[in-house]
């Protein structure tokens, strides 16, 4: 028996539909669909495919999954590296442009989490005290621990993902080289003196 596979229009269609009533998971499995179904892959052209792949990357990104994002873009770069690449050159840049932004908002959040104290008589409250005394950290590394980190480390797996979907492609050397610079950025900006030796 085989199972109904939805045609990329469809899928996108019944995804922002999804997003509307706030079930982004379910959104983001509607548009695997189409990348995972085999009939699809080679049957339409980039002007179909490139908008169901910015929000299949919208809603990765959104909800932190570059696991998943990784499959799609190698769906992706299998369907268009031969065939338009620069249809691909757009969809990585999207994606690495998305996760930047995500990141430069986690901190600014994270450096305004500080920022917002409830009783500026009292900067230093006896949990904020005992806590730096205890871990030996202040509330600034305590936010970017919660909130910029996670970001920090999606960011470099997309540079990684990204990097390792290019290494073999010779049409998109100057990519990939683009790519490597911002990962050397990343890794200044955000002193990750481990990452920047990997």
């Amino acid at each position: 028996m085989s199972r109904y596979v939805q045609r990329p229009e469809n899928a996108l269609k019944r995804a922002n539909e999804f997003i509307d009533v706030g079930k982004k998971a379910r959104a983001l499995d509607t548009l695997q669909e189409v990348f995972r179904a085999k009939k699809w892959n080679y049957n339409w052209s980039e002007s179909i495919i490139e908008p169901v792949m910015f929000k299949y990357l919208d809603l990765c990104v959104e909800l932190k999954k570059s696991h998943i994002a990784k499959e799609g873009l190698f769906q992706y770069r299998n369907m268009f590296q031969l065939v338009n690449v620069g249809s691909l050159e757009n969809v990585i840049r999207g994606y690495l442009k998305m996760a930047e932004e995500r990141t430069e908002q986690a901190q600014q959040q994270s450096s305004q989490a500080t920022v917002d104290i409830d009783d500026l008589d009292n900067l230093a409250t006896p949990e904020s005290i005992l806590m730096s005394a205890v871990c030996g950290e202040d509330a600034q590394d305590r936010s970017d621990r919660t909130i910029l980190l996670p970001w920090v480390k999606f960011l470099w797996e997309s540079y990684c993902q990204c990097l390792e979907l290019l290494k073999v492609n010779s049409h998109c050397e100057t990519l990939y080289h683009d790519i490597a610079r911002m990962a050397f950025q990343f890794c200044l900006k955000y002193n990750r003196k481990m990452e920047f030796r990997k």
